[in-house]
C-alpha cells in the first residue's frame, strides 16, 4: 500500500510565516501564522494511500497542542473513516476521550483552566464521493463554476476538556458532530478553511464565501490558494489561517 502523511506546520519550523504543500495537480494545503500573532495554533495535513485522500484542518485555542492530536487522530492510516453521523459521532467522542486524558481533571474551575481545544473538519474523498465529519466552526465549501453548492454547517463550540465535562457553554459531541456524504461532481472544488481565512480581520467577517468561491474558478488549486492568501494579507491576516483546495 503506497501511503503519503503530511501536517503543517511541521515540528521543525514553528514559526514559518507560511508553510504550503502542493501534494499534486488537484490538492494544495497550507497554513499561515499571520502578521499579527506569534504563534500559529492551526493544524492542516493530508493522507493519501491507494484511491483515498483524506483532509483534516484544526483550529486550535488556548494552544496547538489539541489541534495536533485532532489531526493525528483522523489522519491515522488505520482509522476507518465514518460512514454515518453516528460513527462520526463515535470517533469525534473517541478523540475528546483522548484530549481529556491528556488535559483534563476531575474538578475544572472554568474560569482558570484554560486548557488547549480546538474546533476540525475532517474529510475523505474516494471513488468520486466526499464524506465529511466536523465538529465546531472550521469551514467547507463545495463550489461548481464559482457558485457555492455546499456549505457544511458550523457551530460555536470548540473540542476539549470543556466538552467533555459540559463546562463554559461547549457544545456536546452527540449536539454538535455534523456529518454528511455527497457526490463530488467532475470540476467542483472543495474549499476547506479556518475562520482566519474569511475573518482575517480578527473575529470580523471580511471576505465573503462568495468571493471565495469565485476565486476557486480557477483551473490550478495553487492559484486558488496563492488567490485567496493574496486576499487574506491584503486585510492585515490577524489571524492563523490554513487553507486546503481539492479540485476534482
Amino acid at each position: 500500500m503506497n501511503m503519503e502523511r503530511i501536517i503543517l506546520p511541521t515540528t521543525d519550523e514553528p514559526e514559518a510565516q507560511v508553510n504550503k504543500v502542493i501534494v499534486d495537480d488537484r490538492l494544495v494545503i497550507g497554513t499561515i501564522t499571520g502578521l499579527v500573532k506569534k504563534n500559529n495554533e492551526d493544524r492542516i495535513g493530508y493522507l493519501a494511500h491507494d484511491d483515498i485522500t483524506r483532509v483534516c484542518i484544526a483550529d486550535g485555542h488556548w494552544g496547538a497542542e489539541v489541534a495536533q492530536i485532532i489531526t493525528k487522530h483522523w489522519l491515522e492510516p488505520s482509522l476507518d473513516f465514518p460512514v454515518s453521523k453516528k460513527t462520526a459521532i463515535l470517533k469525534t467522542g473517541s478523540v475528546e476521550n483522548e484530549i481529556y486524558k491528556a488535559f483534563g481533571r476531575l474538578v475544572m474551575n472554568p474560569d482558570k483552566d484554560f486548557t488547549p481545544e480546538a474546533s476540525f473538519v475532517a474529510v475523505q474523498i474516494s471513488q468520486k464521493v466526499i464524506s465529511m465529519a466536523s465538529y465546531g466552526d472550521c469551514r467547507l465549501l463545495i463550489v461548481q463554476s464559482g457558485k457555492i453548492t455546499y456549505e457544511q454547517p458550523t457551530t460555536s463550540t470548540w473540542l476539549g476538556v470543556f466538552s467533555h465535562s459540559g463546562l463554559r457553554g461547549r457544545l456536546s459531541v452527540e449536539e454538535a458532530t455534523i456529518y454528511k456524504e455527497l457526490p463530488l461532481e467532475n470540476g467542483s472544488s472543495v474549499l476547506i478553511f479556518t475562520d482566519g481565512v474569511d475573518e482575517c480581520i480578527y473575529e470580523k467577517p471580511t471576505i465573503s464565501l462568495d468571493t471565495l468561491a469565485n476565486l476557486a474558478n480557477q483551473d490550478s488549486p495553487e492559484a486558488v490558494f496563492n488567490s485567496i492568501l493574496d486576499e487574506v494579507f491584503a486585510y492585515g491576516a490577524e489571524d492563523n489561517a490554513s487553507l486546503a483546495i481539492v479540485k476534482n
